[in-house]
This record gives C-alpha cells, sequence and structure tokens, in this order.
C-alpha cells in the first residue's frame, strides 16, 4: 500500500514538473548598423565639434523588459519569453549615439545626462511615440526630434520622424533587425540635420 502510494505521489510530482515546464526567457540587444561613410568628411571641418544624444523619452507603454508585439491598432501583446537586456531607453540613446558617431565622425559623443560643465555643441533630443511591431510584419517608429546647440534652451531645428521597417521573417532575430534599420533611418535624418546647421 505505502509503495502503490508512493509510486503515485512520484507519477503525479513528475505530471505536474512537466506541465509547469517553461522555455528559457531569451535576451536581446540593439546594435548600430550605419556603416560605409568613411569617405565623408569630418563634421568639424578642422575645428573641434562634440555631439551629444538626449534625453531619449519613451511612452510607459514600451517602458518594461519584455518586447512589444503590436497585434492590432488599439492591442499590443507582451513576448513572455523574449525580453530586452537593457533599458530601452537607454538602448536607443546608445544605438543613435554609435550611429552618430560613424556617419558624422565628429570629435566626441556624449549621452544624456552629459558629465561635467560644458554642453555638446549639438544635441539631438527625441521623443519616441511608437516604436513596436510584430513577427513577419513590420516594425514601425515613429518620433519627434529637436537639435539644440551648446548655448539656449531653443531648438534650432525640429521635426518629426516617422519609419517602417519590414520584418523579413516571423522570428526574433528578424524583428530586432528591422528595429535597427528603424533607428539607423532616424540616425540619418538627425545626421543629415545637424550636418547642416553645422555647415558655415
Amino acid at each position: 500500500m505505502i509503495r502503490r502510494a508512493l509510486a503515485i505521489l512520484v507519477i503525479s510530482t513528475a505530471i505536474i514538473a512537466g506541465c509547469t515546464h517553461t522555455e528559457p526567457t531569451r535576451f536581446f540587444i540593439l546594435s548600430p548598423t550605419a556603416g560605409g561613410l568613411h569617405d565623408k568628411p569630418a563634421l568639424s571641418g578642422g575645428d573641434y565639434t562634440s555631439v551629444g544624444v538626449g534625453p531619449v523619452e519613451i511612452p510607459d507603454y514600451l517602458n518594461r523588459p519584455q518586447l512589444v508585439l503590436r497585434k492590432a491598432l488599439n492591442e499590443i501583446e507582451l513576448a513572455e519569453f523574449s525580453h530586452w537586456a537593457e533599458p530601452l531607453d537607454r538602448s536607443i540613446s546608445r544605438i543613435l549615439t554609435e550611429n552618430l558617431c560613424e556617419l558624422l565622425c565628429a570629435d566626441a559623443f556624449s549621452i544624456f545626462p552629459w558629465r561635467g560643465p560644458s554642453q555638446p555643441d549639438y544635441r539631438a533630443a527625441v521623443d519616441v511615440v511608437r516604436f513596436d511591431g510584430d513577427l513577419g510584419a513590420a516594425v514601425t517608429l515613429v518620433a519627434r526630434w529637436s537639435i539644440f546647440g551648446d548655448k539656449g534652451k531653443e531648438p534650432l531645428s525640429a521635426g518629426t520622424f516617422q519609419h517602417t521597417s519590414p520584418v523579413d521573417a516571423p522570428s526574433y532575430e528578424s524583428l530586432i533587425a528591422a528595429y535597427n534599420a528603424a533607428l539607423e533611418a532616424l540616425s540619418r535624418e538627425l545626421a543629415a540635420e545637424i550636418r547642416s546647421l553645422a555647415r558655415p
């Protein structure tokens, strides 16, 4: 009787363990993608020029560890086992900075908040309105940006950016590649605007 009870207990435990098994969580990071622009002249044109990125603001629905999947216009889904490896706002700041460094070839780059008393010669502030997508569909980035000088609180230039990057396959790897492509497109717009402002 005892053996039978033990056998039932072992089997029940195995069944419960099998039912509660979950897949491991995967962690994703964004990567800079701008490249092939080394033939561009340096932004400074001989004078020391610094560029900063930030602050970058994101909406509350994106301020979470999970990747956010857009299922419909007014419906999102959280990817339970697919998380960002770092806060998304910090990740966007880092990628924009790395892309602009490649695109502009300035003398120095920094990420908000700045260290030290001096301000960058040009600062790109970004307010993300939407940044999400779905597997096998597309990633949409909508943002408002402003370019500031080293003195003065009023922007030298401002605009709205909207870009859609196709997701080539129904995989998270393809989804992240589309995120990277959208940030590269934003980086190129910011770089073009900063270069225009810096032109004598």
